[in-house]
């Protein structure tokens, strides 16, 4: 139970990340028109407007931008349920906020502007084509995350690959230090036996030492 509870609060508070879409009179190329308003969050300008000229491609516009302006035109779109049977210019300015971008959005339709008092029906088309795009935006900022973080688990993977070779080695290095211990006690052992050999045979070199002194003197007492 108390499972099921933490997935529905991640659930609505995914829900809730996606912005909602607002709308207002805006100053734009054309003049003060009906636009389209939609926060995109956790992104990056310049990302999202390379994806919305993908996005506009899709709808049969290609996108330019506007000389000595913010504004980008993507002249005879077909965007289904806002121009009808019609082609619509769309007009888009993208404005980064701290970790998100701003988006305006203008919806031309022969010279009349979306808006909702005007195109209930339409409004709604147009907002699900904002939502979808955000949704774009989301699914390649997530795409982005997976291969940084795939990225990331390569590098520790390749980490730990050198961790592991390199335990390996310290216990080579262990097991050769021990059979160089063992080799030298054995040596230690062997050395001590030598020398108590050769002190016994300097002991006996000492008496033939004298003796063969005593020769001297016996042969000079004659």
């Amino acid at each position: 139970m108390k499972n099921t509870i933490t997935f529905l609060l991640l659930l609505a508070c995914f829900n809730l990340s996606f912005a909602q879409i607002t709308e207002e009179e805006r100053v734009m190329t054309q003049g003060i028109n009906n636009a389209l308003m939609i926060n995109i969050p956790n992104a990056d300008d310049k990302a999202v407007e390379k994806l919305w000229k993908k996005h506009m491609k899709s709808n049969g516009s290609k996108t330019k931008k506007i000389k000595k302006s913010k504004e980008w035109f993507s002249g005879n779109a077909d965007i289904t349920g806002v121009g009808g049977s019609n082609s619509v210019d769309v007009y888009a300015t993208f404005e980064q906020s701290g970790s998100d971008v701003k988006m305006t959005t203008w919806f031309d339709m022969d010279g009349a502007y979306l808006n909702s008092a005007d195109h209930q029906e339409r409004y709604s088309a147009g907002e699900n084509f904002l939502t979808d795009f955000e949704m774009q935006v989301y699914k390649e900022g997530v795409k982005s995350e997976i291969k940084n973080e795939e990225n990331n688990l390569k590098k520790l993977d390749s980490e730990m690959k050198k961790l592991k070779k390199n335990n390996d080695r310290y216990h080579k290095e262990i097991e050769d230090a021990k059979k160089k211990i063992a080799k030298a006690e054995a040596n230690i052992e062997e050395n001590l036996q030598e020398q108590e050999e050769t002190t016994i045979k300097i002991d006996a070199q000492k008496e033939v030492v004298e003796l063969t002194k005593k020769k001297l003197e016996v042969r000079e007492n004659k």
